[in-house]
């Protein structure tokens, strides 16, 4: 469909090709502001439409003047079905300057979107659903068909406290420890974390490359790292997660390099602050990514690798008593120098046969 044509306030369907022509993903478009448009895709297509997008900017059209901000940890969606949906949606609903909120068919028909506000200041987004798609057959149009009652609606709400909720993703849970995304908002803990411990940290981490900054006192640089976390997560290929004591930042552990087909492998790193080493924090951390890894990403494979003189980060794994399955020679480039690294590993057979005792002394 065309979207040049789309009016503000309404939602439109329409499929993305790829260059040579076949279907990439379908969605709707939503045209909240004369230049402000949002994009919905199916779930598993999310990170590859977006990355798609920044590909058609930057090698196709480097003239306009258009920025891109996925939001699909930014949002939480909510579909709303039944007969006494609209009586949900009005007592959730804001009441506007006029008193009520008007969400009648007339103000929000078939495909229309607009702001409002919900449950005492809460920005959201309200639309009727898109419509229920009937497959073509070749040669033949895509048709849509109106929604059949009764009405579903679909709120997408976003945190009115833009600086400690402005993404929202999935937290693990352990018995002490919550495992979460790091957004920009946790900048200063994270700052005062890594300048703290900066000597006690550096010594086991790759350099930064020269001129690169520091995202340890730099604002943008830590905001850049969250945006890459955030599209590692998308695409599938890892999932960063900062380690939070009774609320308070802790360190970090991180899920990386997943690769799927006949590998299902994937690596783990982690750094705790010096503060509250040694208290089992990471320990029952890499219990939670491991359950995670296993039970929800079903992963056949992870790794761990560890400078064989890091003698706290080998603790971690002895505790757990994953398996050493050897030393790699000069394995990595840490702190400039070509480091050997002692590899272990724990299989989804491995953790099927352990959950129960991990879990019983970590969770």
């Amino acid at each position: 469909n065309t979207m040049s044509t789309l009016k503000v306030g309404k939602v439109r369907y329409g499929l993305m090709l790829r260059e040579d022509g076949h279907v990439m993903d379908d969605g709707t478009v939503a045209r909240m502001g004369e230049n402000h448009f949002v994009v919905t895709t199916t779930t598993v297509n999310a990170g590859l439409v977006m990355q798609h997008m920044d590909f058609c900017k930057q090698a196709h059209w480097p003239e306009l003047d258009v920025h891109m901000v996925s939001v699909t940890d930014q949002y939480a969606q909510f579909a709303i079905a039944g007969p006494n949906s609209r009586k949900v949606l009005e007592k959730l609903v804001d009441n506007d300057a006029d008193g009520a909120a008007d969400i009648s068919n007339e103000a929000f028909p078939y495909m229309a979107c607009g702001p409002v506000s919900v449950c005492g200041g809460v920005a959201a987004r309200l639309q009727p659903p898109p419509s229920r798609r009937v497959d073509a057959e070749p040669g033949e149009h895509l048709v849509e068909r109106p929604p059949v009652p009764p009405p579903r609606w679909t709120a997408v709400l976003r945190s009115r406290d833009p600086g400690r909720s402005k993404e929202r993703m999935e937290a693990l849970f352990g018995r002490r420890v919550m495992l979460r995304g790091l957004t920009l908002a946790d900048f200063e803990a994270w700052s005062e974390v890594r300048v703290r411990c900066g000597d006690w940290l550096t010594r086991w981490e790759p350099q930064r490359l020269p001129n690169q900054p520091d995202p340890s006192v730099d604002r943008d640089a830590f905001a850049v790292r969250c945006s890459a976390r955030q599209r590692e997560r998308q695409l599938g290929t890892g999932f960063g997660f900062g380690i939070f004591v009774d609320g308070t930042f802790g360190g970090e552990i991180n899920i990386s390099s997943i690769q799927r087909g006949p590998f299902q492998n994937a690596y783990v790193g982690y750094w705790v602050d010096q503060k509250v080493a040694g208290q089992g924090v990471m320990p029952e951390s890499v219990v939670v990514v491991l359950r995670f890894a296993f039970e929800e990403l079903h992963l056949h494979r992870v790794q761990i690798s560890i400078i064989p003189r890091n003698a706290s980060s080998r603790r971690v794994v002895d505790k757990l008593g994953l398996r050493e399955e050897g030393t790699a020679l000069r394995y990595l480039e840490i702190n400039g120098v070509w480091e050997d690294h002692v590899r272990y590993g724990i299989t989804a057979e491995d953790w099927e046969a352990r959950r129960e005792e991990l879990e019983a002394a970590w969770l």
